[in-house]
């Protein structure tokens, strides 16, 4: 899988209040050959409307055992019975009239708002991705989304040729009733119930992300790739050819867009080259291959699947960076002196013929660890490749002395064998290579943004911007409870001191749950038209330049630097200005798309992985603590939910005030960053959910 070059406050995983339920196999409805939905006509609706009734626009969630929420924004969910949901289904937009602000059920438990919905105000227009249950010559889709569980009734004539177990895409051709449940027909087999991958293709269906290129978007690629370097594309080019140049990626990536060069001047500095493939060469505005960059915005990586932004004979091959290969590139050349300052850059077109490929591991043992293979293999780039950690050292002090957030968060690195099936999880590496790179990126990046901001020049920034007063607030709140705190009640902080509250954290045994806890207060990084500054990266200007193969801001960038060094800017600037906030917008929200799909994807994974595990027990740290029970991370990052109700010791409160459990008999308390023993109780796959239980 191809290498990923974050930086901080790209992505921020907040959890969601509210109990989730076992994972515990909901089984659906024996399904019967009648249509009839069960519901039994009560003669409740008199047709007449109350005058003065309140209503409310909200998202209907239905449960399988008949009943729905309606969750309004802002608000509190609206309970509708069975009989009262009319022809909506989940996922609908719907008008619900309230019949009851609230009401006592048994043992005095308040119970919330009830309503009916009146009107279906916009059917859910998301892809319906469903597993079919073949019954006979009929069968029964189940969506695959658990928000919109609702068997919807198949008939023979609309089946398709699916077959039990397959996944499918349903067309609604009529609406349930209160006589009938939703009836559908199969619109496409998206994958045999024995297919590899096909778990991740429900869960890339159910986003609606496009997976399949346009017949001309591919001619255009195969086209140019066809083509190749001609002599007439090195014209006015810097020639990089014989410079020292690699790449440094993951053992299994292909899509090979960015290089580096370093090396000393005379003068002392260093001369850090960032080499970026010329992809903008190759996708021409108004082409097939630029509409569908637009479209998906960012190459999405999920487990061993990569759904690309651009066709496989640029993304893995003309474009892509190969050693021993001719390539054109768009190079950000820095002179940085001791101090980590850049003395003078220059951005051109250019040529280069990458030396090696290498991989992240290769670089660290040799630079870690003195590695005498490595040593020997790699000597004649050995100069370089020290030249780069000593660059690095000096960046690295910079972005410290800055306060650069760097939150240490352990992600996952998992197996997945032949069989699509995920056969380990462990902490992904990073290493002396891996910051390497990435300090090398954001170097380049932020010399970019800087460059064309100081031009007045439209472009796309990438924007994190200060967290919000409230999030602060409740942040200062919760670390009060370890003794720590942020000062003014969060109003006067900064990047410095969180990045100081951090380093005071990070070697006790609750530094993870609040590293995690800050990262969750911060807002999430975006695309604009505008510099508003990066506050996780403690800086002023900051972009995304390096990675034009997967994420469409780099293209767009890359067409504003050519237009500029070709003098064509000016005559551009219109046509920019108008299309940069449409690419912000587009860009921001494919990301939101790729971030919420990769997580799933891992989350599912890892439930495929803990299922094999059921009954084994492992020490972990409490990673989240709730009102219905408290999460535990494992060493390899798996996370779990220790429910209030299997914790049968004592009767458990949630302290909301400490963000912790306490035990109302004994005594006993679970906060953030304790250790405790687990036994895996569930795991489904299905529901990306994982049970344990107290050992």
């Amino acid at each position: 899988m191809s290498k990923r070059k974050s930086s901080a406050g790209t992505a921020h995983n907040k959890r969601k209040g509210g109990g989730r339920k076992s994972t515990a196999q909901n089984k659906p409805r024996n399904a019967q050959p009648r249509r009839s939905t069960g519901r039994k006509n009560t003669g409740r609706r008199s047709g007449r409307r109350p005058k003065n009734a309140v209503t409310a626009e909200g998202i209907l969630r239905k449960n399988r055992r008949g009943f729905g929420f309606v969750v309004v924004e802002g608000g509190e969910d609206i309970f509708v019975a069975q009989r009262d949901l009319g022809s909506a289904m989940s996922g609908d937009l719907v008008l619900v009239e309230l019949r009851s602000a609230g009401a006592r059920r048994g043992k005095g438990a308040q119970r919330g708002p009830e309503g009916v919905i009146r009107k279906v105000i916009a059917p859910c227009a998301d892809p319906l991705v469903c597993r079919f249950e073949k019954i006979s010559d009929y069968g029964f889709a189940v969506p695959v989304d658990k928000a919109r569980r609702e068997d919807i009734y198949i008939d023979r004539q609309h089946t398709g040729g699916a077959q039990d177990g397959d996944l499918i895409l349903v067309e609604i051709v009529r609406r349930p009733s209160d006589t009938h449940c939703a009836e559908g027909a199969v619109k496409q087999i998206a994958a045999r119930h024995d297919e590899r991958g096909a778990d991740i293709r429900a869960l890339v269906l159910q986003k609606g992300v496009p997976t399949a290129f346009s017949e001309e978007a591919l001619t255009e690629a195969e086209e140019a790739a066809e083509r190749g370097i001609l002599p007439e594309d090195l014209a006015g080019r810097l020639d990089l050819r014989e410079e020292t140049v690699f790449t440094i990626d993951g053992p299994d990536s292909k899509d090979f867009d960015d290089a580096v060069s370093c090396r000393m001047t005379e003068d002392g500095h260093y001369l850090l080259g960032v080499h970026i493939a010329d992809v903008s060469h190759y996708v021409t505005m108004d082409s097939a291959l630029e509409r569908e960059a637009f479209a998906r915005g960012n190459s999405i990586y999920l487990a061993d699947q990569v759904i690309p932004m651009l066709p496989e004979a640029l993304s893995n091959n003309l474009c892509s960076l190969k050693p021993g290969k001719d390539r054109l590139t768009l190079s950000c050349i820095m002179e940085i002196d001791s101090s980590g300052r850049v003395l003078r850059h220059e951005l051109a077109e250019s040529v280069i013929r990458s030396a090696e490929r290498l991989v992240y591991t290769d670089v660290s043992e040799l630079l870690e660890n003195e590695d005498p293979a490595l040593q020997a293999r790699y000597a004649h780039i050995l100069p370089d490749l020290r030249c780069m950690q000593d660059l690095y050292r000096v960046l690295h002090a910079a972005s410290e002395a800055r306060g650069s957030l760097d939150f240490e968060l352990s992600e996952a690195a998992l197996t997945i064998d032949e069989n699509g099936v995920c056969t380990d999880v462990q902490p992904a590496e990073r290493r002396i290579a891996n910051r390497i790179i990435e300090a090398f990126m954001i170097k380049a990046n932020e010399t970019v943004a800087a460059h064309f901001c100081m031009e007045k020049a439209p472009f796309l920034y990438r924007i994190h911007e200060t967290p919000d007063i409230e999030d602060l607030t409740a942040l200062d709140s919760f670390l009060a409870g370890f003794g720590l705190g942020l000062g003014a009640g969060g109003s006067k902080v900064t990047p410095k001191s969180l990045s100081a509250l951090l380093d005071k954290v990070k070697d006790r045994p609750y530094g993870p749950a609040v590293s995690a806890v800050i990262l969750r207060s911060m807002q999430k990084a975006a695309y604009d038209p505008s510099c508003l500054g990066h506050f996780g990266l403690a800086l002023q200007y900051y972009t995304h330049f390096t990675s034009p193969i997967r994420r469409y801001c780099d293209l767009f960038i890359h067409r504003v630097i050519k237009a500029s060094l070709h003098g064509q800017l000016d005559a551009l600037t219109g046509r920019f200005s108008e299309a940069a906030a449409p690419a912000a917008e587009q860009a921001s929200r494919c990301e939101r798309i790729a971030v919420e799909l990769e997580r799933d994807v891992e989350k599912m994974k890892k439930a495929e992985y803990m299922a094999a595990h059921l009954g084994e027990e492992y020490s972990g740290t409490v990673s989240g603590v709730t009102s219905f029970g408290m999460y535990v991370e494992l060493p390899n990052t798996v996370e779990g939910l220790v429910s209030l109700g299997s914790m049968e010791d004592d009767y458990y409160v949630f302290d909301e005030s400490h963000r912790q459990l306490y035990g109302q008999r004994h005594g006993r308390t679970y906060q953030f960053g304790d250790t405790v023993k687990i036994r895996v109780a569930a795991a489904s796959p299905e529901d990306r959910e994982i049970d344990f239980v107290l050992a």
